[in-house]
C-alpha cells in the first residue's frame, strides 16, 4: 500500500497472520510448506483485491506481488479453478513452479476442462484435481 505499483504483500505480515491451526503450528520457513494459497482473489472482485482497480495491468501487478510473496513465504501450492476468472492464466503467465490444485469446469466435459486448465496454467500436469458441482 502506498506504492504506485499496487498492493504489495509483506512476507512478515504473512508470518504473523498464520498462527497455529488445528493441525498444529504451521510455519512458512524451512522444509516443505504445508500452506496452500487460494487464488479466487485473482479474479479482482474477491478477497485481497475486492474494490481495487479493474485495470487488467493493475490486477496483474497484484497477482505477481502475491505470488512472489507466496514463494518467499514458503507456500507450497496454489488452489485455483477455471471459474475464478482468469486466475489460471495469471498463474501460467507468472510461471508458478510449485504444486497446483484446480477444479473441473462444470460447464465442460472433464477431459476438455483438464486440457484447457493445463494450457492456461502452462503445465503438463496437475497435482490435485477437484470435482465441483457434480449435479450439473
Amino acid at each position: 500500500m502506498g506504492s504506485d505499483r499496487g498492493w504489495e504483500p509483506r512476507v512478515g505480515h504473512v508470518h504473523r497472520s498464520i498462527g497455529q491451526g488445528p493441525c498444529g503450528e504451521i510455519t512458512t520457513t524451512g522444509g516443505p510448506g504445508r500452506l496452500i494459497l487460494g487464488t479466487a482473489q485473482f479474479a479482482g472482485n474477491y478477497g485481497l483485491f475486492a474494490g481495487t482497480s479493474r485495470d487488467p495491468g493493475h490486477s496483474d501487478v497484484h497477482t505477481h506481488n502475491v505470488l512472489t510473496a507466496a514463494e518467499r513465504a514458503g507456500i507450497s501450492a496454489l488452489d485455483t479453478a477455471p471459474v475464478y476468472g482468469d486466475a489460471e492464466e495469471k498463474i501460467g503467465a507468472y510461471g508458478w513452479a510449485g504444486k497446483i490444485w484446480t477444479k473441473l469446469n462444470p460447464a465442460l466435459e472433464p477431459e476438455y476442462s483438464v486440457t484447457q486448465s493445463l494450457e492456461s496454467l502452462k503445465r503438463s500436469r496437475l497435482e490435485v484435481l477437484y470435482v465441483h458441482d457434480v449435479g450439473h
